[in-house]
């Protein structure tokens, strides 16, 4: 590839142009991993992680994981690898990581490695996450109940609960203060950036464009993403016989228009024809949560957003008709819980 196509790369402050990554050759992906190993000079030895994590290569393992375990290398970068092979998924990561998590090293790094694990772990990472999930630290602890949760709840099993947020935790929507926004089916057209997205398969979901909607919120744009493994059956049934991780949103950049997962959709059977539904932060905070009913073949159900700074009350509610999401109300709040004022300064005149 042209060096300047390779210089290009590094210069962009936005997401990595992956048709251009696509087109890395061996040779040059083998000096970008000389780069990321600090082994060739490179200014950013970060963004040349970022790029072989893109090209989604065999050989991205071996640097990546070189990084994280070493211990004389800076935390910021051993922490951007372990977030790497997350991402990359795989026995190779996950081998990687839970190897990284059983040698002492920085606070950071761990985070990153716990939350990696439930991005790309398996349930054999279910003994390293237990480990450190009552550790000390709140963050830690946090983060590793949240992994163990993902792994739960994708692969359905049991324990490792997420709690149902109790009634003072949930933000009333004042009618007066909310405007509506927009969810809807996404077009055929929607399918290119959409299938960037999911083909890294992010937090080991199968997801298809197919079971897509868009969500238009003001000046954002989000999709809602349906585990195609659920909804390809009838998900209104599913949502009473096992806990689900039933999807992802994800966030549409306004640079490039490209998406990265924002919040995890869960849903656990309640008792009888009840269920819960939540949202949740990659990091384990809690952001929608709601309850809803079912018949078998029609759900119905509310959703509304959790407290936390900077959070805005919302209300959605609709049905699930076998596997087809339906909306009937879509309601944002117009002011953010918890901001903080911009402090004012008096400008005083110096005798």
């Amino acid at each position: 590839m042209p060096e300047q196509d390779i210089e290009a790369l590094f210069r962009s402050k936005h997401t990595l142009n992956q048709a251009v990554v696509e087109r890395l050759d061996a040779a040059d992906l083998e000096r970008i991993g000389e780069m990321a190993l600090g082994q060739r000079h490179c200014q950013d030895r970060g963004r040349a992680m970022d790029i072989l994590a893109a090209a989604q290569i065999p050989a991205a393992y071996q640097p990546l994981g070189q990084v994280l375990l070493n211990p004389n290398e800076h935390q910021v970068l051993r922490a951007r690898a372990a977030s790497l092979l997350g991402r990359l998924g795989g026995n190779e990561a996950e081998g990687i990581l839970r190897l990284a998590l059983s040698s002492p090293t920085e606070l950071i790094v761990r985070i990153k490695i716990v939350a990696a694990l439930g991005r790309a772990g398996s349930t054999d990472a279910i003994a390293a996450l237990e480990a450190v999930s009552d550790d000390p630290d709140e963050m830690l602890r946090k983060q590793a109940r949240f992994s163990l949760a993902v792994i739960a709840y994708r692969d359905g099993l049991p324990g490792y609960d997420l709690p149902a947020a109790e009634p003072g935790e949930v933000i009333p929507l004042e009618p007066g203060a909310a405007a509506p926004f927009e969810i809807r089916a996404a077009p055929p057209g929607e399918s290119g950036a959409l299938e960037r997205w999911l083909e890294a398969r992010p937090f080991g979901l199968h997801l298809s464009p197919e079971h897509a909607y868009l969500v238009n919120c003001a000046a954002e744009r989000m999709a809602v993403i349906l585990n195609a493994e659920w909804a390809a059956g009838n998900l209104a049934a599913q949502v009473l016989e096992r806990r689900l991780l039933a999807g992802l949103l994800g966030y549409c950049s306004p640079e490039d228009g490209s998406y990265a997962t924002m919040w995890l959709l869960f849903s656990w059977p309640a008792g009888g024809e009840r269920f819960n539904a939540a949202a949740y932060r990659t990091d384990g905070t809690p952001v929608l949560f709601g309850a809803g009913t079912s018949d078998g073949d029609i759900a119905q159900y509310e959703l509304a957003a959790v407290r936390g700074r900077g959070t805005t009350a919302v209300a959605v509610s609709g049905r699930v008709e076998r596997s087809s999401l339906v909306f009937s109300t879509t309601l944002s709040g117009t002011t953010r819980e918890g901001q903080r004022e911009p402090l004012r300064l008096q400008w005083q005149e110096r005798g």
